[in-house]
């Protein structure tokens, strides 16, 4: 049987509901109602012919895709464009209203990841594993440690925890990275200067920890500062770390993530998409930490427990949750 892919879209005038479609129908239809809500609000009396001529369209690129074979690169192509409405309201209503664009923001989060794994999941057999076996010990807010692998990382922890989850990531992100920059920097995640002092960056982990602490947020820090390129565990740098856990002493929560270094770049999106896997797992819970001790003992004890994983993984399938 054809994949099938879920998908529910809401104008403001009527409810549309797609569910159960065939990937292609489900997409079209998806894709078609985005562009009828664009054209709407530009010029009203011109939607019409708007929506005629991009179904002529959308049916040529389904030609396209059909006889390229799937290519990966096409369909991450699909994802996004299905999702780039919202990036461009953003773009523009943030200097205006940012209590709205984080509104938004925060139902882009929601909503968006599991699209996106959805069309991966449909015409590519991406699957995603969540392993939750200690999901029980997590308390209400937790501090998230966890090696990085690729820019993907950020949609895997939205799909599992929604518009609680804040990010501590390099300044770059803030501004180069299409549609993540504006839903990141709507929800005010923490945005680390790599030029100028050191004190400068500490201003902005505090102010970043003070919001994350009040509005009951949970926040992720990877310790290695930076995306593995072949996936090897790297070094773990405690700074960051020990800064937060100072402002406001949390639990930490040790993840592991593992296969996103394959589809890191585009010569990994077009050989390492097909049927690959994604994995996400929570290792162990620690209480928060007294002193420096502490901190320092959970950084290390947190980097064994994700490398043994890795190896783990590796070496074997496994998952007790498939999206």
């Amino acid at each position: 049987p054809s994949p099938r892919l879920c998908v529910e879209h809401c104008l403001p005038d009527r409810d549309v509901c797609v569910e159960q479609l065939p990937p292609q129908r489900g997409l079209t239809f998806f894709l078609r109602l985005q562009m009828f809500t664009m054209a709407a609000a530009v010029c009203p009396r011109n939607a019409p012919s708007l929506l005629k001529a991009s179904s002529a369209l959308l049916k040529i690129l389904t030609l396209v895709y059909n006889a390229c074979d799937m290519l990966s690169i096409f369909t991450v192509f699909i994802a996004l464009v299905s999702i780039s409405y919202l990036a461009v309201v953003l773009v523009i209503l943030y200097p205006l209203n940012k209590r709205l664009c984080a509104a938004l923001a925060d139902f882009a989060v929601r909503r968006y990841p599991r699209i996106l794994f959805a069309v991966l999941k449909a015409y590519k057999k991406f699957r995603v594993y969540f392993e939750l076996e200690n999901e029980c010990e997590l308390p209400e807010q937790y501090l998230i440690i966890c090696n990085h692998q690729s820019l993907l990382d950020i949609p895997l922890y939205m799909l599992y925890l929604k518009d609680r989850v804040r990010f501590v990531a390099k300044e770059e992100l803030s501004r180069h990275v299409p549609i993540v920059s504006e839903i990141l920097r709507s929800q005010e995640h923490c945005f680390l200067p790599r030029s100028g002092s050191p004190s400068r960056a500490m201003r902005v982990l505090d102010l970043f920890i003070e919001r994350v602490y009040k509005q009951n947020l949970l926040p992720v820090i990877f310790p290695e500062g930076t995306r593995s390129r072949d996936g090897s565990l790297g070094t773990f740098y405690a700074a960051g770390f020990r800064r937060m856990l100072d402002r406001h002493p949390m639990p930490v929560a040790v993840f592991a993530l593992d296969g996103g270094y394959k589809i890191s770049t585009l010569d990994g999106i077009i050989r390492g998409m097909y049927k690959g896997v994604y994995r996400l797992k929570i290792l162990k819970v620690f209480p928060a930490p007294a002193n420096k001790q502490e901190q320092v003992a959970i950084l290390q004890q947190g980097k064994e427990l994700i490398q043994k994983q890795l190896d783990e993984w590796r070496g074997g399938e496994g998952g007790s949750f498939t999206f």
